[in-house]
Parts: C-alpha cells; structure tokens; sequence
C-alpha cells in the first residue's frame, strides 16, 4: 500500500525547494493556506457575478411577463422569473424592488418610428441594462 506524503513534502519535491528548518516549513504552511484562501476568494467572486446575471435575467423574465399579460410569451416568462428566484440567493425584497423597477420601465413611452409598436421588448432589454437595476444589485450584493 503507498503511503501519502505530507502536502508540504509533495511542494518541496514538485518545486525542487531546499530542506527547510520549521520556519520554512511555516512559510510553506502560510504559502498553502494564501493559495486556498485567494482560491476560495475567487469562488466567492464568481458566485456573486453569477448572482447578479441571475437577478438580471430575473428582471428581463419579470419584465417581459408583464409586458405581454396573454399568451405564450407570458407563461414563459413567469416560468423563467420562478426559476432565477429558486436560483438567487438574494433577499425577498431585492426581487419586491426589481418587479416595480419593472413595471416603471414597462410604463415608459417608447415611440416606434411607425407609431404602432409599444417596444416591449426594447423596454425589457433596457431595464436589464439600467443603472437602476445595477443599484438594486449592488445595494443587495452584500446579503449574498
């Protein structure tokens, strides 16, 4: 059976380090433990970016769901807006603020260049893309 070298042995070799006194073997300890940390401090990093696109998307579901009551589009929406909150970790009241951000942008008038479209969908992109919707995720991105 093979036996498992300690982590610190398995660095000196993989980086041909001289043998250390128990001060060099607390600086390798210490080097390790900054690896695993700026590791995790990453991880964390990229679930928040992952958390905001999800509130995003969030918005643009909310969005197009009100803005087309009747239909397809509607159910679709309504399914998408339930499964970015079962994939948020943010609180109730960030998703309570960004459906009434919604509804705003959805009360806005957007005139077509033929005056027969409401831009719905145009008012839904920019919504997602609003500094009013980039506040709401900074405000909450704490609580996540």
């Amino acid at each position: 059976m093979a036996r498992l070298e300690p982590t610190w042995m398995y660095l000196r070799r993989l980086y041909d380090l001289p043998v250390l006194s128990v001060a060099g073997t607390l600086s390798i300890t210490s080097l390790i433990f900054l690896i695993s940390f700026s590791t995790l401090a990453a991880e964390v990093n990229q679930n928040k970016v992952q958390q905001k696109n999800n509130l995003e998307n969030f918005a643009l579901s909310i969005c197009l769901a009100e803005g087309f009551p009747d239909g397809e589009i509607n159910s679709e929406a309504f399914s998408a807006v339930g499964a970015y909150v079962e994939l948020g970790a943010y609180p109730v009241e960030a998703y309570e603020e960004v459906s009434e951000l919604a509804k705003k942008f959805l009360e806005k008038k957007y005139i077509s260049k033929n005056g027969e479209s409401k831009l719905t969908v145009m008012k839904c992109i920019d919504l997602s893309q609003s500094s009013e919707l980039s506040a709401i995720k900074d405000k909450y991105t704490r609580h996540i």
